[in-house]
């Protein structure tokens, strides 16, 4: 058994580094099936792990999700087929119904909770973990994660102190452990807790992001570029990493370099909805009103098209920026209508207004409105439309070390 398994990971070690990565994940969940079918565990969950490392496969290339049996199970809890949050947590409370005391690998489910702010439900979990075991390290993870969402990060951290102590290896509780030092703005011990972190498992995209915030909030730009670029080498499609290096290149005054970041941050999907943002500020900041314009007109039409122009106070950034931008090229009707939004958000409502006293007075003396057709608008229909998701082209940054 062990020496099928100790196979297994060198000929999944070497192909890691050398070929494809899409086939190797096929290949490793052609493994893991075999090795569910011969009862090895073990393998499985290394396999599992190993997997879960990699890029989710595309839409189509995924097989149906497994049934919810013993032997699967952490193949399923890992969800390493698909990043689907919202179905992770249907496929764990599926096995909670099935197995109420199952312990093992609810600290992943915590995690989930955690991310989703679900403080009801990451409560109900911790009480019942803590009346069926709670000296197992997967209680002490429940626990931590259930007072970090609560704000009461020395006790969140020191329920992941138990956690190690009962299991020093534990990968997910030396990140978390980070992640608390780091609300505590403990970053001598933030960075001590990444690094064991990666002592564990040097391919855990967390703990390199962590170390590269931490140095990040000790202004050593150097270091913390250094830290986002492995993180982003684990994970290359992750909108959060790319942000990051471009906050980073923008700090060291490489503006070309932020650009691509940002761009490609937007066009792999941005999960915080914040490069395209970021990338129109920083056209401002060099002058160029209109690739800033264009940026501003893209985040205003995606945040409006998918309902949440109420819940971005930076939509109100963007509306000053065109109103100013439209009246300077003569465009007074789409001015006028920037203007008018403004009025609709308390820090913009002033300027809003100072700006339609503006337009009054132009139109008052006569004066036409541009006919420019070429300049963007935008207030174009905003029905049936949706975020552009593009696939760009593999993004080649200059490589910069500490």
């Amino acid at each position: 058994k062990y020496y099928k398994t100790s196979v297994i990971y060198v000929f999944v070690t070497v192909f890691l580094e050398f070929g494809d990565l899409v086939q190797i994940k096929k290949q490793l969940i052609s493994i893991i099936a075999q090795c569910k079918e011969r009862g090895l565990v073990h393998s499985v969950k290394w396999a599992s792990e190993l997997a879960f490392s990699l890029d989710a496969l595309p839409l189509n290339e995924i097989p149906p999700a497994p049934e919810l049996t013993e032997v699967n199970c952490f193949f399923m809890i890992c969800f390493i087929l698909s990043p689907d949050i919202d179905q992770a947590l249907y496929l764990f409370n599926e096995l909670r119904e099935q197995d109420p005391f199952r312990i093992e690998n609810m600290d992943t489910f915590s995690n989930l909770l955690y991310v989703r702010s679900m403080k009801p439900e990451l409560s109900y979990l911790a009480h019942n973990l803590v009346e069926i075991d709670k000296y197992r390290v997967e209680t002490c993870c429940v626990i931590g994660n259930y007072y970090s969402l609560r704000s009461q990060h020395e006790k969140a951290a020191l329920y992941f102190q138990r956690a190690l102590k009962l299991n020093p290896r534990c990968l997910g509780a030396w990140t978390l452990m980070g992640h608390e030092y780091m609300e505590m703005k403990n970053t001598s011990a933030a960075i001590q807790a990444y690094r064991h972190a990666i002592e564990v498992n040097k391919r855990d995209y967390r703990a390199w992001y962590g170390l590269g915030q931490t140095y990040e909030i000790l202004k050593m730009p150097f270091y913390s570029l250094y830290y986002y670029r492995k993180a982003h080498h684990l994970r290359p499609n992750d909108s959060r990493m790319l942000v990051a290096l471009g906050e980073c290149y923008e700090k060291l005054s490489q503006q070309v370099e932020a650009k691509k970041c940002y761009w490609r941050a937007y066009s792999v999907g941005d999960v915080e909805r914040m490069a395209l943002l970021k990338l129109a500020k920083l056209h401002e900041q060099l002058n160029e009103s209109d690739d800033a314009a264009q940026c501003y007109i893209i985040y205003i039409q995606d945040i409006f098209s998918c309902g949440e122009q109420l819940e971005h106070a930076e939509v109100s950034t963007a509306l000053r920026y065109l109103g100013q931008y439209y009246f300077k090229n003569k465009l007074y009707d789409e001015a006028s209508l920037c203007a008018q939004r403004c009025c609709d958000y308390n820090d913009a409502r002033e300027e809003g207004k100072a700006l339609l006293r503006q337009i009054s007075a132009v139109r008052e003396q006569g004066e036409p409105s541009s006919t420019d057709l070429s300049l963007p608008c935008v207030f174009n229909p905003l029905i049936n439309t949706t975020t552009p998701v593009r696939r760009a082209s593999p993004l080649h940054l200059s490589s910069v070390t500490p």
